[in-house]
């Protein structure tokens, strides 16, 4: 297994068995959302007692219920009693069900769609809820998808084709125990699949195949059924005792089983009918309450024509409802946050039907999509109620995810001879992240690669500045959705604006530049059939320290998810060493950001000591800390004065607190410069204090050190492989030693003078443009 899968594995298991536990110790519903679970617990208990006591035991009325309450009893004669043991059975369970569907995906969208539609699965609500609380769903999907896995295998290689046909019969065969219906929606799909695909058909005919398929399926329900349930293959127990209750929904009827009710339209309305009257009864018997979720309650269809005209919104409310203004919510939390889910199931359900349109008809496609359609159908006709449609869809819901995420093939790229780049970043504007991206777009060999830009710019910014910055690139295209902070609206948003402008523009490369493009970017690209994908995180957002630590714990769980598509560029080699845990085992590569300055250092002429940081006055510069600073070595040393060069949100608050400290006088906020005033101002201080809580490479500590400055930073990543400690400055490890270091060089001129000049040499020699840029475009070149 790829280790990406291993990761939504481990992601779905954690999840489920995590609310596994904590159901078992205080539900989040109420009592009624746990029926299903509840009752067939009381059930196996039963029979595992009538077991260990050599009684014969009572089964429930359904085929399917005393399956169930077999494997229940014998859970319990091992372990006892403890409904938990199940739950995590079903949670196991519910954590393979992933990654068998990416094993049916892959062959017919490609890995990159069918590992997405791996992690929705994963991370998808209901599908975590109802696999870690109810024992039947969970196997019953897992048939299903093993049916499929192992029917499209046999068709598409011969390899061990007696093994295979086995499995898929073995498969279909506890499928019709569990859920007959089911049974042969499967083969009937697999069956019709293979014969659209093999006939070539086109759309218009495969989807009378499918509907002809969906009646013969109807047709040998009952016989079938009759064999199954009530002939000699029946579990003990025959036809099942109307009068035997056991606490489950309601005593099992041949009526409304599986092998006597007439397949015509007035025996569906009959059907429907009598099961909800029968839920009534139960619920106002056994919980003294109304069921307010029955779906079509007293529907009647008198013809096949009532039936066809029926279907369309009968499929629409097994499959999305409930939403909101469509459907009574009230202060029902359940209802909401299934709301909610189905919203994003809607938008997903019109991506599915415009890509299941657009795409290849192949084999494996014709066969989900059969199975889909037939899926929806039997819903409609077969669902009595809005719960148990919710949780019965998850068997077929799924199969929307990867039609929605691989709407079309990928274009084909026309013939070039130059490669087409596309740089990404969501930060665009003065910054070490905007500068470095600006400087590829700019210095990249206009006779080799035809770069773009995609971008947005952080709030305030100038977009037409930051275009005008990167003249370089022959086309740029602005992105609004692409925000720096986490949105779920604009980050679907961007990710669909992303992926439609890679298919619009084909490139060749993508490079997506800071956390946030990289994750919309690298999925995007995946998606648009990008061949080759590069990012650079210039400072991982798991590190910033103003995150709440669940926060950071989700962002290297969603860097470390992503991290399997493309290759990783590390700006220094403090962040590759970061990125390698991340990267699934691939190389990561490491190209430092250049420094971008003059060769030539700048000076200000002044007198005394000036001491000083730059740039924007956020919570990761640390500005506490230089307040502290300024105000011991002003404290300490007659005639020393301190700037902080740059603006941002922070700076009304460092501004008030030099005025509460009397610093105004000695520290100077200069607030917003262009660069070349930032640059000048830097040349006149006579050492340079970056005490940062995270970063990158910072571009600024580079600016320094080729101004000739002595640099005092952050002994953290990035500012390690700028600042060589004692040779071209000091790491400090905490405010203690950042005000001694500062001391040191206060009162040694020599010592200030000879850090200076061997970090200027070092960023000369080491952070050298031209080799950066040279060496980024023998990566693309590959």
């Amino acid at each position: 297994m790829k280790r990406p899968l291993w990761a939504v594995a481990l992601l779905a298991l954690t999840l489920r068995a995590g609310l596994s536990v904590v159901t078992e110790f205080k539900p989040i519903f109420p009592a009624y959302y746990y029926t299903d679970s509840t009752l067939m617990d009381q059930a196996g208990w039963r029979v595992a007692e009538a077991w260990r006591e050599g009684r014969p035991p009572a089964w429930p009325g359904s085929p399917s219920q005393r399956v169930q309450a077999a494997a229940l009893a014998g859970l319990y004669r091992l372990f006892g009693h403890r409904l938990i043991v199940p739950k995590l059975l079903s949670a196991c369970i519910g954590a393979a069900i992933p990654v068998v569907f990416y094993v049916v995906a892959a062959p017919a969208f490609g890995p990159a769609a069918a590992l997405a539609s791996a992690a929705l699965i994963a991370l998808w609500p209901s599908h975590v809820f109802f696999t870690s609380q109810i024992f039947k769903d969970g196997p019953i999907i897992l048939l299903c998808l093993l049916a499929f896995w192992q029917a499209l295998a046999l068709m598409s290689s011969p390899t061990r084709p007696w093994a295979r046909a086995a499995a898929l019969t073995a498969s279909l065969l506890a499928l019709s125990l569990l859920r007959p219906y089911y049974f042969f929606m499967t083969a009937g799909a697999l069956g019709c699949g293979l014969l659209a695909a093999l006939a070539r058909l086109r759309p218009a005919k495969s989807a009378v195949l499918g509907l002809s398929a969906a009646l013969l399926a109807l047709g040998l329900f009952k016989p079938l059924s009759q064999a199954l349930f009530l002939g000699p293959l029946a579990l003990s127990g025959g036809q099942g005792d109307p009068t035997v209750h056991l606490d489950l929904v309601q005593p099992y009827n041949p009526g409304l089983g599986h092998a006597s009710f007439a397949m015509t339209p007035a025996g569906l309305s009959a059907v429907r009918r009598t099961r909800q009257d029968s839920d009534r009864r139960w619920a106002r018997q056994e919980g003294a309450r109304e069921i307010g979720t029955q779906l079509f309650y007293g529907l009647e269809l008198q013809s096949w024509l009532d039936v066809l005209l029926f279907l369309p919104k009968g499929v629409f409310y097994v499959l999305f409802m409930p939403l909101p203004l469509l459907y009574p919510l009230g202060d029902n939390l359940g209802r909401w946050l299934a709301s909610i889910e189905n919203c994003l199931l809607l938008l997903l359900g019109a991506a599915a039907l415009r890509g299941a349109w657009r795409g290849p008809k192949t084999v494996e496609r014709s066969c989900l999509l059969f199975f889909l359609a037939l899926a929806s159908a039997g819903a409609a006709l077969l669902e009595f109620d809005l719960g148990s449609a919710t949780r019965h869809r998850l068997l077929y819901m799924p199969f929307f995810f990867p039609f929605a995420l691989a709407l079309a093939s990928p274009r084909r790229r026309a013939e070039r001879t130059r490669l087409k780049v596309l740089q990404v970043l969501e930060c665009g504007g003065p910054g070490g992240t905007g500068n470095q991206v600006a400087s590829i777009c700019n210095g990249l060999d206009p006779a080799r690669f035809e770069v773009g830009l995609v971008y947005s710019v952080r709030p305030g910014q100038d977009l037409e500045a930051y275009r005008k910055l990167c003249a370089g690139a022959v086309t740029a295209f602005f992105v609004p959705a692409l925000v720096r902070e986490i949105s779920p609206l604009q980050d679907l948003k961007a990710l669909c604006a992303l992926r439609r402008l890679f298919l619009e523009q084909t490139p060749d490369i993508v490079h997506a530049h800071s956390s946030k493009a990289g994750v919309l970017a690298r999925l995007a690209a995946a998606l648009a059939g990008v061949p080759k994908i590069f990012y650079s995180p210039h400072g991982y957002a798991f590190l910033q320290a103003d995150r709440a630590p669940w926060v950071r714990a989700l962002y290297r769980a969603v860097e470390g998810l992503v991290s399997g598509i493309g290759t990783i560029v590390a700006v220094s080699p403090s962040e590759a060493e970061l990125a390698r845990p991340l990267a699934w085992g691939k190389a990561v590569e490491t190209i430092s950001d250049a420094y971008l300055g003059e060769e030539a250092p700048s000076s200000e002429p002044h007198e005394g000591l000036r001491f000083g940081g730059c740039g924007r006055m956020t919570h990761a510069r640390n500005l506490g800390a230089f307040v502290n600073l300024c105000q011991r070595l002003t404290d300490s040393r007659n005639g020393l004065r301190c700037a902080w060069i740059g603006g941002g949100e922070e700076e009304a608050a460092v501004r008030r607190d030099l005025e509460n400290m009397n610093l105004l006088a000695k520290v100077e906020l200069t607030g917003w410069l262009d660069a070349p005033q930032a640059r000048r101002r830097m040349g006149g201080l006579d050492v340079f204090v970056h005490y940062s809580r995270w970063d990158g490479l910072p571009n600024v500590v580079l600016e320094a050190m080729a101004l000739g400055l002595p640099v005092v930073a952050s002994d953290i990543p990035g500012n390690r492989d700028a600042v060589i400690h004692g040779e071209t400055g000091f790491l400090a490890r905490s405010e203690v030693e950042l005000l001694e270091y500062c001391l040191r060089l206060a009162d040694d001129r020599d010592l200030r003078r000879r850090l200076g000049s061997a970090g200027r040499e070092r960023v000369l020699r080491e952070f050298d443009r031209t080799r950066a840029l040279a060496r980024l475009q023998e990566l693309y070149q590959k």
